[in-house]
């Protein structure tokens, strides 16, 4: 009986982590900002999951290394202060043994991200008609006429999308 309720609590703090991730990534691709309350909740539960499975020192190294390097990246202007943040919530999200394949899926989308916004702002047209002279109606057309304008004038990438990607191919690969 015990180990259904850990499993249980295991899945809870799983679907929250998720969650974050979701929602962070949804949050920068709009508005290229990301909340410190999904990185604080992501991070307390992924402390949680890391107590339950008595891996919690080698996770706070983890978040540490990785929270120290990139803060590296986000002074040399590589990465934004909220990214930074949401990659050490994610080092205490995911199990030690699995951040290795995280910190590669996340480079990967990344890349990925990186190549298709590079593409995007070089061969795709101006949103139709005159969305770009007045205030368009519709979430999706605005949504498009704030994203083109981004991309035209080389506006940040909404990495929180690759983050949460690697995050979660890292926890499916992990199991859950």
């Amino acid at each position: 009986m015990h180990d259904a309720y850990i499993h249980a609590i295991e899945a809870v703090l799983t679907v929250v982590v998720l969650a974050c991730l979701a929602a962070a990534a949804g949050r920068d691709v709009l508005t290229r900002t990301i909340p410190n309350s999904f990185s604080i909740v992501m991070a307390s539960a992924g402390l949680a999951l890391r107590v339950l499975d008595a891996s919690i020192v080698p996770a706070l190294v983890a978040a540490l290394l990785v929270g120290g390097l990139t803060f590296i990246f986000w002074l040399r202007g590589w990465l934004g202060g909220a990214d930074v943040k949401l990659l050490a919530a994610l080092s205490l999200a995911v199990n030690p043994h699995a951040l290795p394949g995280a910190i590669v899926a996340v480079t990967s989308f990344g890349a990925v991200l990186g190549i298709g916004y590079l593409l995007a702002s070089r061969t795709l047209p101006a949103p139709a008609g005159s969305v770009l002279l007045q205030q368009p109606r519709s979430f999706i057309a605005r949504a498009w006429r704030a994203e083109y304008r981004r991309l035209r004038r080389g506006g940040p990438l909404p990495y929180a999308a690759a983050i949460a990607f690697g995050g979660i191919f890292a926890i499916a690969a992990q199991g859950g």
